[in-house]
């Protein structure tokens, strides 16, 4: 080899060199975000001036050596535009040298050269950066690529965006809210002839059997997650997908963001992605970050999951549920003809339902957003869309014990005559398709109690995979002027 600049920096007790037209800066090592990955040596993640930097463990690469010592410095590596963090114990020198040449049939070998450290008799590794950069597994950022036209995705062609967050598997997830149908907090996937790869099978919504998959699965990731606990309904033309996640923690309202592109070779099917969104994009209190390390999500590409072929042949597997579409129209006829109402179920001690077109906005529900807490019925004042709404404890209001709060836990703001009410609720269960049921006449209660009777006088029965189910329908637009007027 030819003389030429090299840094040397230490990784334990093994000494390492970088042409130094490579080896673009050293910067200490940030708390680490988690990244999809199998291979051993990637460790996680950071954002360096807008740009996602991939770190990896060269020790586990190495053959030998201890791992004592604290690699507590990055060393970032640019070649042919491609960007690359080692971890390092630290930088000793640069050096002007000559290099022998080590000679292997693998390719994939990253120590190329070698050579004696001047004055001394310690053996410094020459790493080829293009070879390193090149490893199969290992994801690199291409600081080439383009921006992502996010016009395209109608995630960033606006001013204004909404992204659902979620996650699944450990890694944290967003989407473009505007094309999510609906949100199902506790599917029951039914097992199918369908159930196979990533599809798990089959669920009820709406008098169809919408086939469910995997979201992780859809998007390439093999991560496995948990039992999933959440899905949300993609429409496809006339069809439905469900898509399983752990947990969705919030939508929230952006103005002009800009995702950072991804790594290449991260991911199996790179298209389902557009970039990364950085938590500094967010507002201070969205629901799930604080206190989390976790400082990026994955930003879903919408139009590439709506599109992709595979899922839309699935799609058109959704078909009518004839058992609920009988008791629908069962249920019409002894109802007077009433049409079936759209309701969502909540915990009070016990589900009850409260129909959905008399919800204006579903809050999630933490402590930290409400401005007073006097304690009793009244639980504060929760600040929305620059107004500051009542909430009231819909256990309390009803005099039943609270249930534990859950990560579902949230508010529901109702438009009433005497103005605009919230109630805390600790869990949401399900958004479902009920019948009402007539009501008999109602028994005399105190004058205490007869506000509260009044508005949870009505009934609804659900139909599930067990049969109907009976559930109180409560009325919260008239419970909530009753908290108004007192």
């Amino acid at each position: 080899m030819a003389s030429r600049r090299y840094g040397i920096f230490a990784v334990d007790d093994s000494l390492l060199a970088l042409d130094i037209e490579c080896l673009r800066e050293v910067v200490p090592c940030p708390v680490l975000n988690t990244m999809p990955g199998r291979h051993p040596a990637l460790k996680g993640c950071f954002s360096l001036r807008g740009v996602l930097i991939p770190v990896i463990d060269l020790r586990d690469l190495m053959s030998a050596g201890s791992e004592s010592a604290i690699l507590d410095n990055v060393v970032v590596v640019t070649t042919r535009n491609r960007v690359l963090g080692l971890l390092a114990s630290d930088v000793q020198q640069v050096v002007d040298c000559e290099a022998q040449l080590v000679v292997d049939s693998d390719k994939e070998h990253i120590i190329t050269g070698g050579f004696t450290l001047p004055g001394e008799q310690r053996p410094v590794s020459v790493i080829d950066a293009d070879r390193l950069c090149a490893l199969p597994g290992i994801p690199v950022t291409e600081q080439g690529q383009a921006k992502p036209d996010m016009a395209d995705n109608n995630t960033i062609g606006s001013t204004i965006h909404h992204l659902m967050l979620m996650s699944s598997g450990g890694v944290p997830l967003a989407i473009d809210a505007t094309v999510v149908h609906t949100i199902i907090l506790n599917p029951v996937i039914e097992s199918s002839p369908i159930k196979s790869g990533f599809c798990l099978g089959i669920i009820r919504y709406q008098n169809l059997r919408i086939p469910v998959l995997s979201l992780l699965g859809a998007l390439g990731i093999d991560q496995p997650g948990a039992p999933p606990r959440q899905a949300f309904v993609i429409r496809y033309d006339d069809c439905y997908l469900a898509f399983t996640v752990e947990n969705i923690f919030d939508v929230v309202k952006l103005e002009q963001f800009h995702p950072m592109p991804l790594p290449a070779r991260s991911f199996k099917e790179a298209a389902n992605f557009i970039g990364v969104v950085s938590v500094r994009d967010l507002p201070v209190d969205t629901l799930g970050i604080n206190g989390d390390s976790q400082q990026h999500f994955l930003l879903i590409a919408d139009t590439q999951l709506r599109n992709r072929q595979t899922l839309r042949d699935i799609a058109h597997i959704t078909m009518p549920d004839k058992a609920a579409q009988a008791d629908t129209l069962q249920a019409a006829d002894g109802s007077g003809g009433k049409q079936t109402l759209h309701v969502l179920t909540v915990d009070v001690n016990g589900e009850i339902a409260c129909r959905v077109d008399q919800v204006l906005q579903i809050l999630p529900w933490s402590e930290g957003k409400l401005l007073t807490c006097s304690g009793g019925k009244q639980a504060g004042l929760v600040v929305s869309r620059e107004q500051a709404i009542p909430t009231f404890c819909l256990s309390s209001v009803l005099g039943v014990a609270q249930s534990p709060v859950s990560n579902t836990a949230s508010i529901l703001v109702v438009q009433t005559e005497c103005g605009i009410v919230g109630f805390s609720v600790p869990r949401l269960i399900t958004i479902d398709n009920g019948r009402p049921i007539p009501q008999a006449e109602s028994s005399s209660t105190s004058d205490e109690k007869a506000w509260v009777a009044d508005a949870a006088s009505g009934h609804v029965s659900l139909q599930t995979a067990h049969g109907p189910r009976l559930l109180t329908l409560l009325d919260l637009q008239k419970l909530g002027q009753y908290c108004l007027s007192q």
